[in-house]
């Protein structure tokens, strides 16, 4: 599945109760803007029903983030090596705008993954219920926690 561009919407102003980053390391504010328009979704939106966190991984390469979340392979190419973030949502997820059969139910899982860069905007996504073990491998760089969940 394919996701491209950032969440459409306005950032709240207070989106996070909790921000625990490692080493001290500080997120760029275009980052933080990303995840809160990914985590408060507009009203009404069927894809994200509840976030408990989001745990951020990178920067790093597009294809060593795909690889290690999806175990889909991405070629690498000169401006993908660099800049990108892998987003893990941890929730409930439902994704209405994905295609499938017809009458099918959609995709649903309770982890949404996500890879974005700020230069090419989001490059990959998806949902599953269990993280594959290469995930393990990856530098966490923060674990934030919404105000409030939306149920």
């Amino acid at each position: 599945m394919q996701a491209t561009g950032e969440p459409q919407g306005p950032a709240p102003t207070t989106p996070f109760s909790a921000v625990h980053v490692s080493g001290g390391a500080q997120l760029p504010p275009r980052l933080l803007k990303v995840i809160a328009r990914m985590i408060h979704a507009p009203a009404g939106s069927p894809d994200r029903s509840f976030v408990r966190r989001v745990e951020v991984y990178g920067p790093g390469s597009e294809s060593a983030l795909v690889r290690a979340s999806s175990g889909d392979l991405v070629p690498a190419s000169p401006g993908r090596k660099a800049g990108f973030y892998l987003f893990v949502l941890h929730g409930r997820f439902v994704c209405g705008s994905c295609s499938g059969p017809a009458n099918a139910k959609p995709p649903h899982g309770t982890i949404e993954t996500s890879v974005w860069s700020p230069v090419v905007g989001g490059t990959d996504f998806g949902l599953t219920n269990r993280l594959p073990a290469a995930m393990s491998r990856l530098h966490r760089l923060a674990v934030i926690v919404p105000t409030e969940p939306r149920l």
